[in-house]
């Protein structure tokens, strides 16, 4: 319990600190405008083509897209008081293509090697700075030329120029750090969760936190690989590669976040919704680089949205804080989309986490209240049929009974006094018990149905048909069904058997149920007695919430009661 409460503060703590982490660079750097020439000469060649060369073409290189070679050309201007700094200064070029730099008709350097063909080219690195000395930052106009070739790219990179400036030399992990903070931050506090949940999913045996902890990890993979650039200088050939883990991180997270949703707030058809969205979701991979992350989040994002305003409109409790958080993300999305993307996006799923902790240890509480309320309600009723089925009207109709079979054939009488015996030592055995197999429960019920044949001499049966399988269940539960249907139902016809039917039902469940012969009419004033709240304060006790009660009359004219519940019972209950 405190461990909890300490975790929760965790979140909270990172929560209000991850969105005050960004803070504005002081940096002063020089960006290249817009506005450029580009010409489509064989690249390399023995110097960039002339100025006055008809072929140069006006465009913008922010969103220049190009596949081969080219060479580009502009004019830097450099302000007066920018050749005042300490450091040492570059410029910064972040591209996917291999480069190389002439600075007033100077050559710089090279990043990779520059080529017309695949065979000849050299891959350069993602990133590349190239240093200049004063002379070469004197105040006023410069020309910059370079020679850029695309030869090895992938397809799904839209503009292959990222940044393009001139700023202090400076340690390249500074700037990156201080970019991706306030993700970082948001991180640590997914991964904690990722843990927490992994955790008390698997134990608690709950399916909403299972995928909540998988939507975390897949988060973590999309922000490692989202982050890889700033703090791996890669061969610009892996940037695709990059944007696809991006791109398929992304759908994993959206289609567990989908999962985590229509478990927690029980939407109907639940896996036709998520195989849509996530059908839907894979036809945006096959977009380019970030578009195709952000086409997929704004499917999962907007499918979830509007399962969670359906759960809303029937009224379901618990949908919110959950409607809060989707338009929180949806809202980033279409705003700030690159930002959300680099950014935003684990810092407001680690605010959704704050909320889902939140709502969590709600639910936490109210659940250990109503277990421990179920506990007593058992104990307590386990008393009263004990004492029911000790009562004396049974001992001495069982003992008259038994007396007759005596005088009238003392071997039915022996197989009498020892079946009865088998069921008190075995209901000795699993009163403390909190699960028994249904195998184990099932050979009760047959105990107490020979015990009543001999009683009334009518032959009682159970008649099995079940799946295979044999999960755990709380003791007794079935023989209070037979015991209620032999005590209240009156006589059957003949030769009519219990029925018992055992079925997987899907997501890991169990549907047992037990249909009783016609017997004698059903009171219009019936109501529940002390056998069927017995039975439901054990399941309480053993399963939560997690199981469902129904019964009523049967095709047959018969009485029949349905249990569903887990199939998997936590194995420190067990």
């Amino acid at each position: 319990m405190h461990a909890m409460r300490g975790g929760v503060f965790i979140f909270l703590l990172l929560g209000v600190l991850a969105p005050t982490a960004a803070f504005a660079s002081k940096t002063q750097y020089v960006s290249v405008g817009p506005v450029v020439r580009v010409h489509s000469a064989t690249v390399p060649a023995l110097a960039p083509p002339a100025s006055n060369d008809p072929n140069w073409k006006m465009a913008n290189w922010p969103t220049l897209k190009f596949q081969g070679a080219i060479w580009l050309r502009t004019v830097v201007h450099i302000p007066a008081n920018f050749t005042g700094q300490s450091d040492p200064i570059g410029l910064f070029l972040t591209a996917e293509a291999s480069s190389a730099v002439w600075w007033d008709g100077k050559l710089l350097g090279h990043n990779g090697r520059p080529a017309s063909t695949p065979e000849l080219e050299q891959p350069g690195r993602l990133r590349a700075v190239f240093k200049l000395d004063t002379e070469q930052l004197k105040p006023g106009p410069h020309l910059l030329v370079m020679e850029l070739s695309r030869q090895h790219g992938g397809n799904n990179i839209s503009t292959p120029i990222d940044t393009l400036y001139l700023g202090p030399w400076q340690n390249p992990l500074s700037g990156a750090l201080e970019y991706y903070l306030p993700g970082l931050i948001s991180g640590g506090a997914v991964a904690s969760a990722c843990l927490f949940l992994l955790v008390t999913g698997w134990r608690g045996r709950d399916t909403a936190a299972l995928w909540l902890s998988a939507a975390c990890f897949a988060l973590l993979l999309q922000l490692s690989a989202e982050a890889l650039r700033a703090f791996v200088n890669y061969p610009y050939p892996w940037q695709g590669v990059r944007l696809h883990a991006v791109s398929a991180s992304a759908w994993l997270f959206g289609f567990c976040l989908v999962g985590f949703l229509i478990v927690r707030v029980r939407i109907p058809h639940a896996t036709r919704w998520q195989l849509v969205l996530g059908g839907f979701a894979l036809l945006a991979l096959g977009l380019p680089g970030d578009l195709a992350t952000a086409l997929v989040l704004l499917v999962f994002l907007g499918g979830g949205l509007f399962l969670a305003v359906r759960a809303a409109h029937r009224r379901q409790a618990g949908v919110v804080w959950l409607l809060a958080v989707l338009v929180l993300l949806l809202a980033l999305l279409l705003l700030r989309t690159w930002a959300f993307l680099e950014q935003w996006l684990y810092v407001g799923f680690a605010v959704a986490l704050m909320l889902f902790f939140a709502d969590h240890l709600r639910v936490y509480f109210r659940t250990v209240r109503e277990r421990d309320a179920a506990r007593h309600t058992a104990a307590r009723l386990e008393l009263d049929l004990l004492k029911q089925h000790l009562k004396p009207h049974f001992l001495l109709n069982t003992l008259t009974a038994l007396s007759e079979w005596v005088e009238e054939s003392p071997r039915t009488a022996i197989r009498m006094v020892q079946t009865l015996g088998d069921e008190f030592r075995t209901l000795i055995d699993i009163s403390a018990q909190p699960f028994i197999t249904l195998d184990k429960e099932l050979a009760l019920c047959r105990m107490h149905l020979d015990v009543m044949s001999y009683r009334h001499d009518q032959p009682f049966t159970l008649r099995l048909d079940r799946d295979d399988g044999n999960p755990l269940i709380p003791p007794t539960v079935l023989h209070t069904l037979v015991e209620n249907a032999v005590t209240h139902r009156g006589p059957t016809a003949a030769n009519m058997p219990f029925l018992f039917t055992a079925r997987h039902s899907g997501g890991g469940k169990w549907r047992l149920r037990l249909d009783c012969p016609a017997g004698a009419d059903i009171p219009e004033d019936w109501q529940e007695g002390t056998g069927l709240a017995y039975v439901r304060a054990r399941l309480v006790e053993a399963f939560g919430n997690d199981w469902r009660l129904t019964q009523g009359v049967s095709n047959s004219g018969g009485w029949f009661t349905e249990i569903e519940m887990p199939g998997e019972v936590d194995a420190a209950c067990a």
